[in-house]
């Protein structure tokens, strides 16, 4: 395979949802860029794999920000 991925392909060697890689992308965490008429995302394979390389820490740390409750 090439240099870019799919969302779908990314979220295949992610183990994510493709909505995941999307939120991911728009927070920065994922280096895109868009091609074709529909403004497809591309996925930087290399990015993506650094993440896999991450063991889940990104899925794990954007779990726990969502889980904090403010306090009283």
């Amino acid at each position: 395979m090439g240099g870019w991925l799919t969302v779908g392909e990314a979220a295949v060697l992610l183990h994510v949802h493709p909505n995941t890689v999307r939120r991911w992308v728009d927070m920065g965490l994922l280096q895109t860029q868009r091609v074709g008429p529909r403004l497809d995302r591309r996925i930087l394979r290399i990015a993506a794999e650094r993440i896999e390389a991450l063991g889940g820490a990104v899925r794990h740390s954007e779990a726990d920000t969502r889980q904090q409750v403010p306090e009283a």
